[in-house]
């Protein structure tokens, strides 16, 4: 399961890549990639499950939990990105 867990996070910083590449030329302040990048996999990682509480009874306390630890994983992923960003 943590292979799996780590082809996910790949995955999703695949696609965050690509999106940023897309919108952020080289060279953007570091800010403004982390907030871009931050709320792409922000979203990426957490939001996915809210319609499991919405339409499978799932409890909201822990689609909360899901969606702040999705949180923290978009704040590394943001702060990984805005670093490593070219210049």
């Amino acid at each position: 399961m943590m292979a799996q867990s780590m082809v996910y996070y790949l995955l999703v910083s695949i696609i965050v890549a690509y999106v940023a590449g897309h919108v952020l030329p080289a060279g953007t302040p570091y800010l403004q990639v982390f907030r871009v990048v931050g709320t792409v996999s922000w979203l990426a990682y957490g939001f996915g499950v809210v319609p499991e509480s919405i339409w499978f009874s799932r409890p909201w306390s822990s689609t909360f939990k899901q969606i702040f630890d999705a949180l923290l994983y978009g704040l590394v992923t943001a702060g990984t990105f805005g670093w490593r960003w070219p210049h």
